[in-house]
């Protein structure tokens, strides 16, 4: 047979995904208002505000092009009144998810526009409740600032690069957890609880960091390999007008992960406790005085999945709380309570609860893998697992950006052959507008006649089935012989074979006359805990064979 190595006439090539020719169009910067009514987006420069009910236009909050003076903003969050605007300015990334900038605070009142601060850049601003005031960290240090009277207090004084931070996870915390701010206001806005990290027994990694000079530059900093010592974290509660400060008591351990702190709607610190092989999970509560209390334990033959600000929710009487777990081999919800312990289960059956979006009343709004694992879908069930229905009808990949108390909500969709399709929808799942249906890149996409992935699944030789898809050449032929490229990640609970819109260089190998494929082996994420933890201990065995007998 013939063998193909070069497609005659590729419809594009790499220059067309750097112009931007399949950029997506999308609705960024969703925020909800307290009303529930209205929502706002971030456009060319200004936060507009729209109606849920109608999907039309209800005014502009800010207008940087007539602001004085003159910024360019990023990224913004309005105070609980809605008063002030907290807009991002001048952001300088550190690591996946840190960063440093210049704040700015806009009065929607007096049509003011302040520096937050005068003392240098400020990472994770942050309102207090009632918007008054905004903490955030410089230096290691946790500040809060006045906007009104412009001044700032600094409450936290011992923070030095590569030895202490106060209120920012260090780079492991950050890495592996998830997230960039490590405090948190109480609901009453009068304490400020933080995380504490010494990594002064933390070993340092130097690397040569690229800024687009003609040299390297040298790069250090605190980075602890498998098996060496952490940051050592502590947690406090600092009361925000006169600076004194309570430690938590987090336990006699230390070498062990805080990987989170909350505040209970009713006002209670509590925290997570994971311990370094993380296969014990608690969740603590804490009175004034520092005590602490375990009011949830999980434990696990491998590992606990990894935590986040979603692993347990609490209601707002400060008693009950839903826990996302894989307790029984996949990942479902539970209803807990603080005085009785398990009260039952919301969520079953041999799919996956992927995102927890909100509680409100006794009904809980998800997404979950009940259709495919390729897929995500909205729905809803009531507390006590009754009345579950589906929101959404396409087959594909949804995201969702709910409004406050879940009348309305925004959808972001797309599958293999749909991009980015932004629709408005009640909360019973009725379409009330489109905001972006990206007509003009489907019209692009048609006429290149770009090839669309074909899933497709199969047994290996010892009976798993995987799921995986492959993109073939226009004019295939399946008399003649192609080159073929497999490409995989296969880290644990990752997933790559998915029903969602994406393009990227294998695409444009596609059009070169290679078929490109794809197969999520075993330690992949999204069929169960066993799928996925089989490759404990065993890291690259099942996720090398796999791609062997995918290959053959």
């Amino acid at each position: 047979m013939n063998t193909i190595t070069v497609s005659a006439r590729p419809a594009f090539d790499y220059s067309a995904l750097r112009d931007g020719t399949f950029e997506q169009k999308t609705v960024s910067g969703v925020r909800s208002l307290s009303d529930g009514e209205r929502y706002t987006t971030m456009s060319d420069g200004r936060v507009l505000c729209f109606s849920y009910r109608t999907g039309e236009p209800a005014g502009v909050l800010f207008d940087a092009s007539a602001a004085e003076p003159r910024i360019e903003f990023t990224d913004y969050v309005l105070s609980a009144d809605e008063r002030r605007l907290l807009l991002t300015t001048d952001v300088e990334p550190i690591y996946r998810h840190s960063f440093t900038a210049e704040y700015w605070i806009y009065d929607r009142q007096d049509g003011s526009l302040r520096r937050l601060s005068q003392g240098g850049p400020q990472q994770q601003a942050q309102f207090s409740p009632d918007g008054s005031r905004v903490a955030f960290v410089r230096g290691g240090n946790l500040f809060v600032a006045d906007p009104t009277a412009g001044s700032e207090r600094q409450l936290t004084f011992d923070g030095r690069f590569n030895h202490i931070i106060n209120g920012l996870p260090d780079w492991v915390y950050e890495e592996e957890f998830s997230f960039a701010r490590a405090f948190a206001w109480s609901p009453d806005g009068r304490k400020i609880a933080y995380l504490r990290f010494d990594e002064s027994r933390v070993k340092q990694y130097n690397m040569n960091r690229f800024a687009g000079g003609l040299y390297p530059e040298n790069y250090t900093f605190k980075y602890p390999k498998a098996g060496e010592q952490n940051s050592v974290v502590e947690l406090y509660c600092c009361d925000a007008a006169d600076g004194s400060m309570v430690r938590m008591d987090t336990g006699e351990q230390t070498d062990q992960y805080i990987p989170r702190l909350f505040w209970t709607p009713t006002g209670q610190l509590g925290f997570y406790r994971l311990n370094r092989l993380q296969n014990h999970f608690e969740v603590l509560l804490c009175d004034s005085s520092g005590a602490s209390r375990v009011v949830y334990d999980e434990r696990n033959d491998r590992y606990v999945e990894r935590v986040d600000g979603r692993t347990v929710t609490f209601l707002p009487d400060g008693d009950r709380f839903v826990v996302r777990s894989e307790r029984d081999g996949f990942m479902h919800l539970y209803l807990y309570s603080v005085s009785e312990g398990l009260l039952g289960r919301i969520t079953s059956g041999e799919w996956e609860v992927t995102e927890l979006l909100g509680i409100e009343g006794d009904r809980v709004y998800y997404l979950s893998t009940e259709t495919s694992p390729l897929r995500r879908d909205l729905y809803t069930v009531r507390l006590d697992g009754r009345g579950k229905r589906r929101l959404t009808g396409g087959d594909g990949t949804y995201r969702i950006a709910p409004s406050r108390g879940f009348r309305y909500f925004i959808s972001y969709f797309s599958n293999v052959r749909t991009p980015n399709r932004v629709t408005l929808h009640r909360s019973d799942g009725r379409l009330v507008r489109t905001l972006e249906d990206n007509a003009a890149l489907r019209a692009k996409l048609d006429e290149l006649q770009v090839p669309v992935k074909e899933f497709f699944r199969f047994a290996t030789s010892e009976g798993v089935e995987l799921n995986g898809y492959m993109v073939r050449p226009n004019g295939f032929d399946s008399s003649r012989r192609y080159p073929v490229l497999m490409t995989q990640y296969s880290g644990p609970g990752s997933q790559q074979a998915a029903d969602r819109w994406t393009i990227g260089w294998e695409d444009v190998l596609v059009q070169q006359g290679y078929i490109v494929a794809c197969v999520d082996g075993r330690g992949t994420g999204f069929r169960g805990e066993e799928f996925k933890k089989c490759t404990y201990g065993e890291l690259g065995k099942y996720e090398t064979v796999d791609q062997i007998e995918a290959a053959r």
